[in-house]
């Protein structure tokens, strides 16, 4: 076998197995496509409805909004169902945060702000398709802990995350009054133990009436490979190896 021909193969057999590693079956885990390109509440009771593509904002109370980059999350309102055209306005309704993170979000561009409080919080939830029972998918996400610019105290915050019945919760940051922190990558392993489940996410704030926000962006779920699969590969590139051998004896001789 020709050393060109073998290398291809070789590089065939990388490109399959790195493809097969990296799919995400989240939809838009970035949150880069809206069907609005301003900072905005989402959710079926308000006015710019589930506007966030393969995402829901599940409950009447719940506070998500989307926000197309950190500059217009630090200084422009959100528009919501308080302030549906986004005017300057003061008090309870300013809309926006007191500082961005002290990191750059991984993913850039586009996320979601999902309210803390008691009175105002509720899950960010997404249907996964095609899930096989039994595999162990890899959820990847980043987070931080913000303040609202209406509020003005120390807070605490922490993310509850879901994938149908298995649940767990992000370390507690601890916020001192108009702060940041974050961002932070977070890596779980769950089990899938249906064809499809749903994942969400949660922000638990404190005090009441007066926690902190939870900023989320880059989620991502990804299959595992089957052990079957690392042991295909690890055979191919043995195959590879004596055809090498072969082929540098064969020229020796």
């Amino acid at each position: 076998m020709k050393l060109k021909t073998i290398s291809a193969i070789a590089a065939a057999m990388a490109v399959s197995t790195s493809a097969h590693a990296a799919v995400n079956l989240v939809v838009n885990g970035g949150f880069e496509l809206s069907t609005q390109k301003f900072a905005h509440e989402f959710g079926a009771s308000w006015i710019y409805g589930q506007s966030v593509l393969g995402w829901t904002s599940s409950n009447a109370k719940a506070f998500n909004v989307w926000e197309p980059n950190m500059t217009v999350a630090t200084t422009i309102n959100a528009r919501d169902r308080f302030n549906p055209t986004g005017s300057t306005v003061t008090g309870a309704q300013r809309q926006f945060l007191w500082k961005a993170p002290p990191i750059p979000d991984p993913d850039g561009g586009a996320f979601v702000i999902l309210d803390g409080d008691l009175k105002d919080r509720g899950t960010l939830q997404q249907m996964i398709k095609g899930l096989k029972i039994g595999r162990v998918y890899t959820l990847v996400f980043d987070w931080a802990a913000v303040q609202y610019k209406s509020r003005d105290g120390a807070t605490t915050d922490k993310l509850k995350v879901d994938f149908g019945t298995d649940t767990f919760t992000t370390a507690l940051a601890v916020n001192p009054a108009r702060s940041a922190q974050g961002w932070f990558t977070v890596t779980h392993k769950f089990t899938a133990k249906s064809t499809s489940q749903v994942l969400s996410f949660l922000s638990i704030g404190t005090p009441l009436g007066l926690p902190a926000a939870a900023l989320l962006d880059g989620v991502s779920l990804t299959t595992v490979p089957e052990p079957a699969t690392w042991a295909m590969m690890i055979m191919g590139f043995f195959g590879l190896g004596a055809a090498l051998r072969r082929r540098r004896v064969a020229v020796a001789a």
